[in-house]
């Protein structure tokens, strides 16, 4: 790497929540509960692990690896699997269209790097729990960029350095850790980041609306979550020494890595389009190829 220059290190899919609907043979989504050897299977697995007082395997075995059944379900969701690569939540309700929820790991979305293979792999396994006929709707996804040698402005210049706009989240930053930026607009709109965290006078991190908006960002100091707050992530470290190695650097875990992650939850994806300009008869008309991201599998 020259001087100063930027390069990246990674850009993938770093959050992936799945909303699992059983379907009609049109693969429609409908009002159907899983079966009742399922739900026979899950139960008495949980009850076993209740008993034990621990997290059991299943005979369910998703990349290479059983997933565990956990001893407490959660809010909505009866039982959990779960290993490294993902989290199962299932639902027993035949109430509602949401039979299940899938999270794919950071660690299992970044070893495959591949939209259409990890896609393939989940449904094939949970067509073995639920059938055939099931959809796969995006529910969360967080795109993200790994970046070396960007350098952030000092932060009396943040506000002039960004031209969007971030709405102010109600949540007020009360510690020392964080920083609200001046000019607050009368709609409740900020120039720039919502606030600035900091730690030892260092900028770790400048989000960009709210975390729980339909969409929000954040330019976070990724070496410094890691270090502090998630060391069992370290495992990103292999992957920017190889990206580095491959532009004819040397990585070292002195040298800061700023994430630059965008976060699109349901509301957004469901109003997500694409239109192109399409010219007939010499008059121009805009087309919609797609309008909300419904289907995973299809998207």
């Amino acid at each position: 790497m020259q001087g100063s220059s930027v390069c990246i290190l990674g850009a993938f899919v770093d959050t992936l929540y799945l909303n699992v609907y059983q379907t009609d043979v049109r693969y429609q989504p409908v009002k159907k509960g899983i079966s009742e050897e399922l739900k026979l299977e899950l139960q008495q697995l949980k009850d076993l692990a209740q008993e034990l007082e621990e997290n059991i395997a299943t005979r369910f075995v998703f990349d290479g690896s059983p997933l565990l059944m956990m001893t407490k379900g959660s809010e909505g969701f009866n039982w959990i699997m779960r290993n490294t690569s993902i989290n199962l939540c299932v639902n027993r309700s035949s109430k509602m269209q949401l039979c299940a929820q899938v999270r794919c790991s950071s660690e299992y979305l970044w070893k495959r790097r591949d939209l259409g293979v990890i896609m393939n792999e989940v449904f094939v396994f949970l067509t073995s729990l639920f059938g055939q006929y099931i959809c796969l709707q995006p529910s969360n996804l967080d795109l993200t960029v790994d970046a070396v040698g960007f350098q952030l402005p000092a932060v009396d210049q943040i506000k002039e350095c960004f031209i969007s706009r971030a709405q102010l989240s109600e949540e007020a930053p009360a510690s020392i850790a964080e920083v609200v930026p001046a000019g607050v607009a009368e709609d409740g709109f900020i120039d720039g980041p919502e606030s600035i965290k900091r730690r030892w006078g260092r900028i770790t991190g400048l989000p960009f609306g709210s975390r729980s908006g339909a969409l929000s960002g954040i330019i976070y100091d990724k070496t410094h979550e890691i270090k502090y707050h998630s060391p069992q992530k370290a495992w990103m470290h292999d992957l920017w020494r190889e990206s580095a190695r491959l532009q004819g650097f040397e990585w070292t875990e002195d040298m800061q890595v700023l994430r630059f992650e965008l976060r699109f939850r349901r509301s957004a994806l469901r109003e997500m389009k694409q239109v192109v300009k399409v010219n007939e008869g010499g008059v121009e008309k805009e087309e919609v190829l797609f309008h909300g991201i419904d289907d995973a599998l299809h998207a």
